[in-house]
């Protein structure tokens, strides 16, 4: 590892002018070629042939020496495993061939205690690599999949799961032990029940007839006979045809074994959507049933019965099971999987967290009635649990981790947003206090990792603005944090396993995300080691946008990205996009994404103002701001709109009779909304596969805000679309894939007969047949691109009367 450092450190020093070259290369070119115009054609293509694509998925070899990283510098039609040695300052990226990459040390995985050994599984199979010697052996080769591979807490043996049971590989010998036995189906031992007749009738015969007692007896004697010539082998846990386990894990001391039964009897029952196929190989139309939606759950609608979950215990002796009382008596809740990042990547994620004396377990609950989370601490011999946290939210609980144990094993640590804004908070378990929050203020952290020696937490946070993203690292007591990126933009950091180098990928106003290499230290520079993008890319002079805050009607302060056209075009329009998913942050201060900023320069080369808005209900800007649409999506945040559109007006000379507004999915739902309830405000937009009522979107998104449709139908028909559809008085383009498995095309189609009904004009449809959720070929991007421009081109620059002078005052 100390050559590694030494390595990194002369491919350092050696690439120090990498950036100010590389920017003076560009700033020639930028001199050499004149602005190139985009066109709609241009920007339908596949982002990652006409421009490029950042290094994703970033992994460090094991010894540091290596970056794996999925990209696609040859412009194929998908990214591509790549290796980049840091060693050689002279190395470019390469292709890693199929057949090497089960063998990378970088596969995700776990190394044991003494951090001498690293588990992992690869397609299927199991492998271990040694981190000494640098070396990787396979140690299952089946046609079953094994999975979860992890170290046992003596690192004798590696656990992982196989056809839901959990194995042990014992490492001394090389045998492979099966601890758990669940099967589907009947006990084959387990006797009918008779009825009285029978009853008399067996016990008759037994008392009759020395042959069926001999018989009776042999078969029993047999039985026990087999059970001690095959040894010790686990008992049989029969499940019913709707139960399955999942999360193996065998306790520390080895007594136990936990796992979560889930049983589907109810909601099985629960009709599941089938999705037709009209453009199929076969000339006929097919369907799809989408069940494997939703954690298996099928994409059922908002209502339907949910599964239920519980803890349970398996004596690894006798495999007699039970059962965790949770304490909370009939109130139904799943399990809330806990592991700090990048565990949540790596797969090390459980519902039970053992300290790592192996003396303390907890688990985390999550309401049905998603008002509730819980943190439970556990008491597996007894079958118990007591509550040490509960946390409430009137509207919806978010509670998305990560947990762990800090060393003292007599400390939990927690993401939570209980005081308004996501930060870090420790729980002790001993004395039954309050949580102490280590982190607090008006910005959020987005991300956290425990350090390997468990004395410092890393943290990306927006501490210095909602738009950005810094690493700090900070005690795992608290106190003052260390910031160790610097300047502005979003930074996401990978630690190198020694935790002395961050592989970052980085994204400013000035350029897409790129992947770079940094010390862990505050304030070390980035050096760029990945340079992602086509000349064609770098041709187009991008326009650069200014972050603004607008007030709402209620004084909130919405954050924006305005961009201004260099030549505004005489009629004074702007466009608004709206981005998708609701809970979601669109304003950052990086260069955008591929889905929104090429076309927003389209619009800027014909002369509209852009506005990228973040209104109530995003994401980044605290609890009050995520809940402020509960039982009212269609409420708070389409006034944010309205706001920003009268802020346009006012601040930016916008005409106010040509403003547009466009989105996807949430964003589409929101274009629906505002034309329908503020008619008048946007003269005209465009809505792509639009939710249009909440009662047929899917069950865990929809619940969280407006509850059950058949308890709280208020909630919904004030938040649905298609209530609201006699409001149309300006022109709307809806686009919808018959294919989407998210947002179905029914939700289009059932408002589409609504408007036929009420007689509305000034509509249209536009069907993409082999659509899924959002436009996935270039010939569907480029069909919408058009009509969503051509709309606008239509509507907001279309010759209208001069808009009267406002009167002087005292007139």
């Amino acid at each position: 590892m100390k050559r590694t450092v030494a390595l990194l450190a002369v491919f350092l020093l050696l690439t120090s002018n990498f950036t100010s070259l590389a920017a003076q290369s560009k700033a020639k070119k930028e001199a050499a070629n004149p602005e190139s115009q985009l066109t709609l054609e241009a920007i339908s293509r596949d982002a990652g042939k006409w421009a490029g694509t950042a290094p994703a998925a970033i992994r460090w070899a094991e010894d540091g020496s290596k970056l794996h990283f999925q990209w696609n510098p040859e412009r194929a039609d998908r990214a591509e495993l790549y290796e980049l040695p840091l060693g050689d300052p002279n190395a470019k990226p390469r292709k890693v061939a199929d057949d090497e990459k089960r063998w990378l040390s970088s596969n995700p995985g776990e190394r044991n205690k003494a951090e001498t050994l690293k588990v992992y599984a690869f397609q299927g199979d199991i492998y271990l690599h040694d981190l000494r010697a640098g070396k990787t052996r396979q140690i299952t080769l089946t046609s079953d999949a094994e999975s979860n591979p992890r170290f046992s807490s003596d690192g004798k043996g590696i656990l992982f799961v196989r056809s839901d049971n959990l194995y042990e590989w014992v490492m001394e010998t090389g045998e492979t032990r099966q601890l758990t036995d669940f099967r589907k189906g009947k006990d084959p031992e387990e006797k009918p029940k008779l009825s009285k007749q029978d009853e008399f009738l067996e016990k008759q015969q037994l008392e009759l007839f020395e042959f069926i007692k001999k018989q009776d007896k042999d078969e029993k004697e047999q039985k026990e006979r087999t059970k001690r010539e095959r040894g010790p082998f686990p008992e049989t846990t029969y499940l019913k045809d709707t139960e399955s386990v999942s999360n193996l894990q065998l306790s520390p001391d080895r007594s136990m074994v936990t796992f979560i039964l889930t049983d589907r009897a109810e909601s099985n029952k629960a009709k599941v959507p089938e999705m037709p196929k009209y453009v199929t190989k076969s000339g006929y139309v097919e369907t799809e049933r989408l069940g494997t939606q939703i954690g298996g759950a099928g994409r059922v609608k908002v209502g339907a019965a949910q599964l239920v979950q519980k803890l349970g215990v398996m004596n690894a002796t006798d495999g007699k099971v039970k059962y965790v009382d949770m304490g909370l008596e009939k109130r139904e809740f799943g399990f809330q999987l806990v592991g700090g990042e990048p565990a949540a990547f790596f797969g090390g994620v459980h519902a039970v967290a053992w300290s790592d004396d192996g003396k303390n377990a907890f688990c985390v609950l999550r309401a049905r009635d998603n008002n509730d989370r819980w943190i439970m601490l556990l008491d597996l011999s007894g079958a118990k649990a007591k509550i040490l946290d509960a946390e409430h939210d009137d509207a919806w609980i978010l509670s998305t981790g990560p947990f762990g144990w800090l060393p003292d094993n007599q400390t939990i640590w927690f993401r939570s947003e209980r005081d308004g804004y996501f930060h870090i908070y420790t729980l002790s378990i001993a004395d039954g206090s309050k949580p102490s929050p280590l982190t607090s203020g008006k910005w959020e952290v987005t991300s956290v990792q425990i350090s390997k020696d468990k004395t410092k937490f890393y943290l990306t946070t927006s501490e210095t603005h909602p738009g950005e993203r810094h690493l700090y690292s900070m005690p795992v007591t608290g106190g003052a944090r260390t910031r160790v990126t610097l300047g502005d933009g979003v930074y996401a950091a990978t630690l190198s396993p020694d935790e002395k180098w961050l592989a970052v990928t980085y994204s400013s106003q000035d350029s897409p995300a790129d992947l770079y290499l940094m010390e862990n230290k505050p304030g070390a520079v980035a050096k760029r080691l990945t340079d992602s993008y086509t000349d064609e890319f770098k041709g187009y002079r991008w326009k650069k946008f200014e972050v603004v805050t607008i007030p709402d009607a209620e004084n909130m302060a919405l954050y924006a990205r305005l961009y201004k056209p260099e030549k505004p075009h005489p009629a004074r329009p702007a466009v608004i996009y709206v981005h998708g998913a609701g809970y979601a942050q669109s304003v950052f201060k990086n260069w955008g994404g591929f889905g929104t900023t090429p076309f927003f320069n389209v619009l800027l080369q014909a002369g509209y103002t852009v506005l990228d808005l973040d209104y109530r209900g995003s994401a980044g800007y605290g609890r009050d701001c995520r809940t402020a649409i509960y039982r009212n999506m269609g409420g708070k945040d389409i006034d944010s709109a309205v706001a920003a559109a009268k802020w346009l007006v006012s601040s930016q000379g916008v005409d106010a009779r040509r403003i547009g507004i466009y989105g996807g999915s949430y964003g589409g739902f929101f274009t629906l909304m505002a034309l329908f309830k503020h008619p008048g405000v946007f003269a005209a937009g465009a809505a792509m596969y639009p939710v249009t009522d909440w009662a047929h979107y899917n069950h865990p998104y929809t619940s969280n805000i407006l509850n059950l449709p058949y308890e709280d139908d208020e909630a919904y028909k004030r938040s649905s679309p298609i209530y609201f559809a006699d409001g149309l008085k300006d022109r709307l383009l809806i686009l919808h894939g018959m294919f989407d498995r998210n947002v179905h095309y029914q939700d289009t189609i059932r408002l589409v007969q609504r408007l036929i009904e009420l007689k509305k004009s000034g509509w249209e449809l536009a069907t993409m047949p082999i659509e899924d959720h959002g436009w996935q070929n270039e010939y569907s991007r480029l069909d919408s691109f058009r009509r969503m421009f051509g709309l606008f081109e239509d509507v907001l620059k279309r010759p209208l009367p001069a808009e009267p002078k406002k009167a002087a005052k005292g007139q």
